[in-house]
């Protein structure tokens, strides 16, 4: 597992010295490999940084209608980087054969607002005030309706395989093999040929509250109950 904590900016392209708290902490927990974990913690923020949502939100309380065109800026701007980065990890698979992967996510925080990004079963979850734990995120697991309809829909197959997984052939005399989650970054033989798995990431914006404390970002090793 990666961690990442950083104020946004990139690439000598610094975000407007408006006043509003910009900053980005992310998780990411690879599978088969440690490279695709490896590249999104070095590069997604600075996907995320150049995108002109970033230079124009600012999270804060306003009209509806500018609220909900600023979160629809935001989702494009965040499943475009998603996007962009598997696009990376999908061609340097092509050509060296790697198969790894990585859970992903992902939270911005922006004025008074907190934008949440994931693919996969990292999770993120709010202490409010009082200490009440409030989810963020839902985990990206390939047995709920939504993702096994998607998977089965292009030809996959979810199997209980000691948890539930999007199962793969390869084709190429390698033994199959199961992923626990529906979307991550890489994993090259649950894309191509046929798109198992999506990298396209849930993204939900959530409005601080006085009292509220922190947010914990963790892996499936700290949230994982046998049974569950």
């Amino acid at each position: 597992m990666i961690a990442s904590w950083r104020p946004l900016g990139s690439n000598g392209r610094p975000l407007p010295d408006d006043g509003v708290e910009r900053s980005y902490s992310a998780v990411f927990d690879g599978h088969n490999g440690s490279r695709a974990a490896e590249e999104a913690a070095g590069r997604l923020h600075t996907l995320i940084a150049a995108e002109p949502a970033l230079r124009t939100a600012t999270g804060c309380k306003g009209p509806s209608t500018m609220m909900a065109a600023e979160e629809e800026a935001m989702r494009i701007a965040l499943v475009k980087s998603f996007r962009c980065l598997d696009d990376s990890l999908i061609t340097q698979a092509r050509q060296d054969g790697g198969r790894d992967g990585s859970t992903a996510l992902v939270t911005i925080r922006l004025g008074d607002s907190i934008y949440t990004a994931h693919a996969g079963d990292s999770r993120a979850v709010l202490c409010r005030a009082g200490g009440v734990a409030h989810r963020l995120t839902e985990d990206h697991k390939p047995n709920l309706p939504a993702e096994r309809s998607r998977i089965e829909s292009v030809g996959g197959r979810v199997e209980w395989q000691r948890c539930w997984r999007v199962v793969v052939e390869p084709g190429d005399g390698r033994p199959g093999s199961g992923l626990a989650v529906s979307r991550s970054l890489g994993d090259y033989d649950f894309k191509e040929p046929r798109k198992l798995v999506d990298a396209t990431p849930e993204v939900v914006r959530t409005r601080l509250m006085p009292g509220d404390a922190f947010v914990v970002l963790a892996s499936d090793g700290l949230w994982w109950v046998p049974g569950s």
